[in-house]
């Protein structure tokens, strides 16, 4: 039994009956992908899309925290699918796949209290039970420090700044020749830094640290994988996987504790290590993408 003290919170699926209290309180909440309007929220509530919280018992109205999720037939590499409120809903009977694009805390008191994982354990219990062909549970996860940590390293090497300056214009996106020259360069940057940029004794990255400290294995970098303006400004417009297999998640997180190991694919740490680096720094020859 629990101390008299302990805060007891109740896991909920969230579907598009609730009470317009609460369906407003996503909205207000959301902290990945913002919803502009009900029609965006309603979408995100679909026979093919999961929507879970944990909430304290007498406030029934406004999670502590939720998560959303899109039922696939695949890992998927793009959000912008996932959120737009046109897409055609799948028939949950072919979906194989679950991915977890959203995790929202509302309430800053019950930061950094775990919260979090426990959600992702009890979303994916409650769908094994619902959905049980049911086989791939990943999610699709900006990564907010890349950016920075791009326009850091800049200042100290050349061709970086010469990588950084050409990222500033944001219409590269639009421009095919110049997106295939940056691709290039940006994933082999991007596995290098979700390997090895550090803050402390962790992961520079805080979607990163929370996803490995939780058990998941860092499965892909999707380039192009969020083209809003949050995700072009923070993530330079990549995602990632990370991949939650109930088979090894205790291993993983029991070695990211004890060592610092991260879990991660063999197609990653092929990426990072075409970063080649002297010392704990990337160095990219321009030259060798015919840029000069």
């Amino acid at each position: 039994m629990p101390p008299s003290n302990a805060i007891v919170l109740e896991f909920r699926r969230i579907t598009a009956d609730a009470t317009p209290a609460l369906l407003e309180n996503l909205i207000r909440f959301e902290a990945v992908h913002r919803m502009r309007n009900w029609r965006e929220l309603q979408r995100r509530l679909k026979s093919d899309r999961r929507c879970y919280g944990l909430f304290e018992p007498e406030v029934p109205d406004s999670p502590v925290i939720f998560t959303e999720i899109a039922l696939t037939t695949e890992v998927s590499e793009r959000v912008q699918p996932l959120i737009d409120p046109d897409t055609p809903v799948l028939n949950t009977r072919g979906c194989d796949a679950a991915i977890f694009y959203s995790i929202s805390n509302c309430h800053d008191g019950f930061r950094g209290m775990g919260l979090g994982g426990t959600l992702i354990q009890k979303s994916v219990q409650s769908m094994r039970a619902d959905l049980p062909q049911l086989r791939t549970f990943a999610t699709l996860s900006p990564i907010p420090g890349f950016r920075e940590w791009l326009e850091g390293v800049a200042q100290r090497d050349q061709a970086i700044g010469g990588l950084v300056t050409l990222l500033k214009d944001e219409k590269w996106v639009n421009q095919p020749s110049l997106s295939r020259i940056l691709k290039r360069q940006l994933i082999p940057l991007c596995s290098y830094y979700l390997l090895y940029a550090r803050r402390g004794t962790q992961p520079a990255d805080a979607v990163a640290r929370f996803h490995l400290g939780n058990g998941a294995r860092l499965e892909r970098v999707n380039w192009l994988g969020d083209v809003s303006e949050t995700g072009l400004h923070r993530s330079v417009g990549f995602a990632a996987n990370y991949r939650y297999s109930l088979k090894q998640l205790q291993r993983n997180q029991e070695s990211y504790i004890a060592r610092g190991t991260i879990a991660a694919s063999r197609r990653i740490e092929r990426w990072a290590t075409l970063a080649s680096c002297e010392g704990r720094e990337p160095v990219l020859d321009y030259r060798q993408f015919g840029v000069n």
